[in-house]
């Protein structure tokens, strides 16, 4: 919602919803899926990428996020932030909605800055033309429509399952389910695309006061970079955001939560659980881009773990359990945050 935005310059932190992000040189690829693989110290880095990356792409994603606005090449996330962009727009979308006789929907057809149309059909339920209310809900069809130099096809989808209080107007609460049709972006040397549906629940209680959710029963986000192609999908996926004011820092935002995700490349397609409890929810600083403590643990093939753990705001240490005996045999200190989130 609107609310995720505007309130919540939503960073990331948790290694619980990253973006597939992964820049154009990202974690791996391939054009076709290995054979499945357990957790080992040597493709420790990979899957961190896979599960870091991934589970982070939603909050990571917003339009007011430093690390999208870090992002120097296009990836995964630019999915991410078209979605966040059009939903900031949603209260104008209703706003223009055309008002037509026996509750019929109509749409209305635009063009895009260098080429293409878009369609947005857009519903206010109450037909009080008053912002985002519930049962409101809004589609956007992307045909060949290019903004500089990407090119979108295929459609987004919101619908506003409950609002209470008055939207954008704390204190305040509501829920949307946001869909992804295909949608595809391309440009130069790449191809994104996006498939499955996410819900983000959201409650604002005042000036960095924020209590939010995201979940995602299933999602696939995939990249084509010089023909090379790698899949992440998130399957039972859950994070929890909680915002508070901090004298010395102005916010802390802590994360927490977990689900499955599966990455594919060409080495191999690894399904890990992964999880950050809130014993060791990740927890980062307003003026942080990563968390500067946290800790979260994955679950591969024949029991196999990878823990990565938050030395500080920069670099993380990776523990992996290759026999699945319950103990981490070897572990690599000292590598950036950075790394792994790509």
């Amino acid at each position: 919602m609107e609310a995720i935005l505007k309130n919540t310059a939503i960073v990331l932190a948790t290694a619980v919803l990253l973006s597939a992000c992964g820049g154009g040189g990202g974690s791996g690829g391939g054009s076709s899926a290995g054979p499945a693989a357990p957790i080992s110290a040597a493709n420790q880095t990979t899957v961190a990428q896979d599960a870091v990356a991934t589970s982070f792409q939603l909050f990571d994603s917003s339009v007011k996020s430093p690390m999208s606005a870090a992002a120097e090449a296009p990836d995964e996330s630019a999915l991410m932030q078209l979605a966040w962009a059009e939903m900031a727009k949603l209260p104008s979308y209703l706003a223009q909605a055309p008002k037509v006789i026996g509750g019929a929907v109509a749409s209305v057809s635009a063009n895009c800055a260098n080429g293409g149309t878009v369609v947005i059909t857009a519903n206010d339920a109450d037909d009080s033309g008053d912002g985002v209310t519930t049962g409101d809900s809004v589609s956007i069809a992307f045909n060949s429509c290019v903004t500089g130099s990407q090119t979108a096809n295929g459609s987004l989808g919101f619908v506003v399952n409950s609002v209470t209080g008055t939207y954008g107007t704390y204190p305040y609460a509501g829920q949307m389910t946001m869909s992804f049709g295909n949608l595809v972006l391309s440009g130069p040397g790449y191809s994104l695309s996006a498939n499955g549906n996410v819900t983000l629940s959201t409650a604002v209680n005042g000036v960095n006061s924020i209590s939010e959710s995201i979940s995602a029963p299933s999602l696939t986000v995939s990249a084509t970079y010089a023909g090379v192609t790698r899949s992440r999908s998130l399957n039972g996926y859950m994070l929890v955001h909680d915002r508070v004011p901090d004298a010395t820092y102005t916010y802390l935002d802590s994360y927490e939560g977990g689900g499955m995700v599966t990455g594919s490349n060409t080495l191999a397609s690894v399904t890990v659980t992964f999880s950050a409890p809130h014993a060791t929810r990740f927890i980062r600083r307003a003026a942080d881009v990563y968390p500067y403590t946290g800790q979260m643990t994955l679950t591969g093939m024949n029991n196999t773990k990878l823990r990565i753990t938050a030395q500080d705001n920069q670099y993380v240490t990776l523990e992996v359990d290759a026999n699945g005996d319950g103990t981490y045999e070897s572990s690599t200190p000292n590598v950036l945050w950075s790394t792994i989130r790509n």
